[in-house]
């Protein structure tokens, strides 16, 4: 097996905590998609729309940031791609923000296997269906940690290591706000910017 030395990325001079996201997968001009436009961003950024009705805008960008911002802070995907197609990320999203507005809820034939069509779990479903609030994930940050490697340096936070409450609210807050199933309620980019958890600390 090969051995690659890595050990010039240590250099203080090559971290960096400042980073630059510029693109979900594809760019171009949102009034001028592609033709036959496919996503290429992974399903488990995808908004609703786009699973529904192949729909993307700048509203879709801010859903994905609202994923990113969460996989950041948390260390893990809001939700978990693994092994996860596109029916169980509709899943995830369903026990995290709840049932999909009519005409979504109605079009999604395999939500019958999980949900009665009030949104809540089946009694039968209920050892793998496990609702959880966004508040609630936020405060789970830590609580699954692996214990850490012996060589991880000082920019891993030690395992165990969660979020005050303070910072839970506002994040859950924003989060919130960036992810609405109705596109148009989405917050702008100019007021996540402005939200007051980026001032936090």
């Amino acid at each position: 097996m090969a051995h690659i030395d890595i050990s010039h990325f240590s250099s203080p001079s090559l971290l960096q905590e400042d980073v630059l996201l510029i693109d979900f997968g594809q760019s171009f001009l949102a009034d001028s998609p592609p033709p036959n436009y496919q996503p290429a961003t992974p399903f488990h950024y995808w908004p609703p729309e786009t699973f529904f009705e192949s729909k993307i805008s700048f509203a879709s960008d801010v859903w994905a940031l609202a994923c990113t911002i969460f996989e950041i802070r948390a260390g893990f995907e809001l939700f978990d791609p693994f092994l996860a197609g596109d029916t169980l990320i509709l899943r995830q999203i369903v026990e995290t923000l709840g049932r999909f507005p009519d005409p979504w809820w109605s079009s999604w034939e395999a939500r019958e296997q999980w949900f009665d069509e009030t949104g809540e779990v089946k009694p039968e479903a209920e050892l793998i269906v496990k609702k959880s609030s966004l508040r609630e994930k936020l405060r789970d940050i830590g609580q699954q940690d692996d214990p850490p490697e012996a060589d991880e340096g000082s920019m891993i936070e030690k395992a165990g290591t969660g979020i005050e409450e303070a910072e839970v609210e506002l994040l859950a807050d924003l989060l919130e706000k960036m992810l609405r199933y109705n596109p148009e309620a989405r917050i702008s980019l100019p007021e996540i910017l402005q939200h007051p958890w980026f001032a936090y600390k």
